[in-house]
């Protein structure tokens, strides 16, 4: 519906409400309900790249965000929508979360630090050329500013990463 809705009005970009918390949220979801690490992106350009999404609150708290509402005396407009129900999934990740918070404050901000310093290599399956005694696949690595070739192990859609000497924002241009 958002998608149609940019076409009909001629938009190429769409501006979403997620906030840093939503973010964090979103990556356990996956994490524990899906069984793979993915996240939400502060900037998206869609498969069909006619759209870009952009999350303008995506380093915001959700709690400064409210905070700053109240001082601005904006209305709340409780969102029934996403998970906020009480038995949904989201609920209970952000329930988890919130007690992860109290018991170690400044927790949410680590992981959301965590997730924007990402290190394929150091995960079970991204096992590049690169270590010792490998053989790289014939496939080169299309996203790479230089060429580099990964072990065969891998499947073909994840095979290749872009240099992990920087974190994410930097690599892919987000601030």
């Amino acid at each position: 519906m958002i998608y149609r809705t940019a076409e009909e009005l001629g938009a190429t970009k769409i501006a979403l409400g997620h906030h840093r918390d939503d973010m964090v949220e979103t990556l356990f979801l996956n994490l524990f309900h899906a069984a793979r690490l993915k996240g939400m992106p502060p900037k998206l350009l869609t498969n069909d790249r006619r759209h870009v999404v952009i999350r303008p609150l995506a380093y915001c708290a959700e709690a400064d965000i409210a905070k700053f509402a109240r001082g601005m005396e904006y209305p709340i407009i409780p969102c029934t929508l996403c998970g906020t129900q009480p038995r949904a999934q989201r609920a209970q990740i952000k329930a988890m979360l919130q007690d992860w918070e109290r018991a170690n404050p400044g927790r949410l901000d680590t992981i959301f630090r965590a997730m924007q310093d990402i290190r394929p290599r150091s995960w079970p399956t991204a096992v590049c050329s690169t270590s010792p005694g490998l053989k790289a696949s014939a496939r080169p690595c299309p996203t790479a500013a230089t060429t580099r070739r990964c072990s065969s192990t891998i499947p073909a859609p994840t095979r290749c990463f872009p240099s992990t000497d920087q974190p994410l924002s930097r690599r892919f241009g987000l601030p």
